[in-house]
């Protein structure tokens, strides 16, 4: 415990609504003395002559002489009644909600302010009748009477507020937050009590961890804080059983708040395992079964945002470098376990709010100590049994969550071997399961691959590439490139697997998805400068080529084998196209792989293919690959690609079943002319080879058919 502490901040409006209250009564009691002074002999007693300035409502006293034993009778029949009402209050009170609610009824000063009131009234009333001759007594009693009438409407207004379990929550929230802010003073009146026997005590009384071990080892300190809470327990429980979600609300909101405020004095000592906090929990779990046994799920979406915000609050707490706090990752656990009961029981709602809940709390976890805890292995969890219940939506949701996660790690630059490893894992093995259970078409559309960019897992990439390109200081340069290849290494991996395991279950949507993905974040590499590493992220997009051509082996075999027609394997050859395009001036290597693994891929499916059409249309690609390199004078890249053609043509006329002689050329030829078209554009699609290519003039076309030809009378 430390010894100064910033006070709780109590929501800003209730605020506002209490000082209003308290205004308005004090100004009510202002201008009643006023009138009640007025009214006296206050004024004769200064100066006779100020007489006729006092205060009378009744000039004649035979008038008011009849009303005083009416006014009596009345305000003793009100004091009775308001007594017997009070009793049906308290009673009320025991029997709804909970015996421990009876000591909060007692310690309210507003019920005997009420009933003083009434007392002062009455005996007012009395005197005036035994001085019956006292104008001035007699106006006193009257005021006091009429003003008894405006008393009477502010404790029928304080009486619902007894009986309201929202007003008996807001009372027993404010008491344990003003005991918990006293707290830090307590523990120093209580050190100060203690007499050390020599200097070693004194210095370690002095010491703040003796604070942090008074705190922990007296539960009288934590002791009226739990009866609150239990209280508040009690209310919901009893509001739980009538279906009241609204006072259910508003203690999970209490009970939230007086965590929050806990957590505020405890933020500076460095916390395990904490028993007030576990207590808390606890409270809120017993009340989650009720919702389950109940199929509430309104209740049960409460209890996990009251999870929520204390998590949040539990990861301020102090704890090693890098770690989340333990509290924090036992909120998150509490969280996983109620999310896995409620889909157990297909609340698939409920599920998802928990995932929600797990990202929210590590995303505040990451800002606040660098550590994402457990979520991600939790999300990992619920994901995995969403894929056992078959629930795509849950799939999604995971994955998704886990996608924002590492987005929100990598912006914070999170050690790759902790928690963006651990993510990577997890999304690669929940995509591997979908995909196999055929949940990837809306799952993984939805969450890793959505149709807009910037919802993409894509987004992990410019993350990286921000990191990287940011302003700071020099000596920072290799740490920051060295952290931009690994987290892209992991990244292409990852959507490289994802694309392997659609070929081979042959999931073309998703397949087609984690292409373009992997096209893309390719060519973001390939603009990349690095200052300190000179292959830079070579190795990675040669991996991408490997996963794309492995890729499409596999799904253009299905394809050629079951004589379906499938856009993949095209989809696939126009990617590596579009790498080879966009390296042409500035990474020549990536460009000769991509030449040779078509080549390759052709060369693979020319028996494979029947029709000949289709292989004839993808080595179109290389003669492509060539005519940009000529128009960009890059004459070898041009040449290559012209004997790796003609290598082809040989081998395609003898092997092929159906070869279809010159239709690469004529397919080159076609492709320019439809480029071309003002109406063709590929939708999402903004740096491909097909907005190169139809910039360059059909004289690049011509040039690069005769290249090909004098390579073809070489090799004759």
């Amino acid at each position: 415990m430390t010894k100064k502490k910033s006070p709780l901040v109590f929501n800003q409006k209730k605020g506002n609504k209490k000082i209003k209250k308290t205004h308005y009564f004090w100004l009510l009691a202002f201008l009643y003395l006023v009138c009640l002074i007025w009214s006296s002999r206050l004024l004769v007693s200064i100066n006779p002559d100020l007489d006729v300035y006092t205060l009378r409502l009744v000039s004649d006293i035979s008038a008011i002489q009849s009303m005083l034993p009416v006014m009596g009778e009345i305000l003793a029949t009100i004091l009775a009644i308001s007594f017997s009402i009070a009793i049906l209050v308290i009673q009320h009170a025991a029997s709804s909600y909970t015996a421990s609610i009876l000591e909060m009824y007692k310690r309210d000063y507003w019920t005997f302010v009420f009933f003083g009131y009434y007392v002062v009234s009455l005996i007012l009333t009395i005197t005036a009748l035994l001085f019956s001759t006292d104008m001035y007594l007699a106006n006193m009693a009257l005021i006091t009477f009429l003003y008894s009438f405006l008393i009477l409407l502010l404790h029928f207004i304080h009486i619902i507020d007894l009986i309201d379990p929202r007003k008996i929550i807001e009372k027993a929230e404010e008491q344990c937050v003003k005991y918990i802010v006293n707290i830090p003073s307590k523990i120093q009146f209580m050190i100060k009590d203690k007499k050390p026997s020599n200097k070693l005590e004194k210095m370690i009384l002095e010491t703040p961890l003796y604070n942090q071990f008074v705190f922990d080892h007296d539960p009288s300190l934590q002791e009226p804080i739990k009866k609150q809470v239990l209280l508040i327990n009690d209310v919901i429980n009893k509001a739980v059983s009538r279906r009241e979600i609204e006072t259910s609300k508003r203690g999970f909101e209490g009970l939230s708040k007086i965590a929050e405020s806990y957590i505020t004095i405890r933020q500076h000592d460095y916390i395990t395992d904490d028993n007030f906090l576990q207590y808390v929990y606890n409270q809120l779990l017993s009340v989650f079964i009720i919702g389950l046994d109940n199929k509430d799920a309104a209740l049960m979406q409460e209890i996990l945002r009251a999870f929520e915000k204390i998590g949040c609050s539990t990861t301020s707490l102090k704890a090693a470098a890098g770690n989340t706090p333990h509290m924090a990752n036992l909120a998150m656990s509490h969280i996983r376990d109620l999310s896995t009961m409620a889909l157990e029981r297909d609340f698939d709602d409920v599920s998802k709010l928990a995932i929600d809940s797990l990202k929210t709390v590590s995303i505040t976890s990451i800002q606040n100590n660098g550590g994402e805890g457990l979520a991600s292995d939790y999300i990992f969890e619920i994901g995995n049994l969403g894929v056992q219940k078959n629930s795509w939506y849950i799939l999604s949701v995971a994955l998704n969550h886990l996608k924002e996660l590492l987005y929100v790690a990598v912006a914070h630059r999170i050690n790759v071997n902790r928690a963006p490893r651990r993510i990577f894992d997890h999304i690669t093995k929940l995509s591997f399961l979908g995909i196999q259970k055929r949940l990837d078409h809306h799952a993984l559309q939805n969450s890793l691959f959505p149709w807009l960019p910037e919802f993409s897992i894509r987004k992990i990439a410019w993350a990286v590439l921000k990191v990287k390109n940011e302003e700071y200081p020099k000596n920072e340069t290799y740490p920051r490139e060295k952290y931009s290849k690994d987290i892209m290494t992991k990244l292409v991996r990852t959507i490289g697997g994802i694309a392997i395991i659609s070929s081979q279950t042959h999931s073309t949507h998703t397949l087609g998805s984690s292409i373009d993905c992997l096209s893309d974040v390719a060519i973001l590499m390939i603009k990349e400068q690095f200052k300190t590493i000179e292959e830079g992220f070579k190795t990675e997009i040669f991996h991408v080529i490997k996963a794309m051509k492995r890729s499409y082996l596999t799904i253009a075999g299905y394809s050629f084998d079951q004589e379906w027609f499938l856009a993949a394997p095209s989809e696939i050859g126009d990617a590596i196209t579009s790498i080879a395009v966009f390296s042409i001036e500035s990474q020549k290597e990536v460009t000769d792989e991509c030449l040779e693994s078509l080549e390759n891929m052709c060369l693979s499916m020319i028996k494979r293919d029947k029709g000949g059409y289709d292989v004839a249309e993808l080595a179109s690609r290389i003669g492509v690959i060539g005519a940009i390199a000529l128009n960009k004078n890059e004459n070898l890249i041009a040449e290559k690609a012209a004997t790796l053609l003609a290598d082809f043509e040989k081998i395609y006329l003898q092997d092929s079943p159906s070869p279809q002689e010159g239709e690469y050329i004529n397919e080159m030829k076609s492709l320019y002319r439809k480029f071309n078209k003002d109406h063709y554009m590929r939708l999402g699609d903004t740096e491909v080879y097909s907005e190169v290519y139809k910039k360059i003039e059909p004289t690049d076309i011509d040039n690069f058919v005769k290249l090909f030809e004098q390579k073809k009378k070489s090799e004759i």
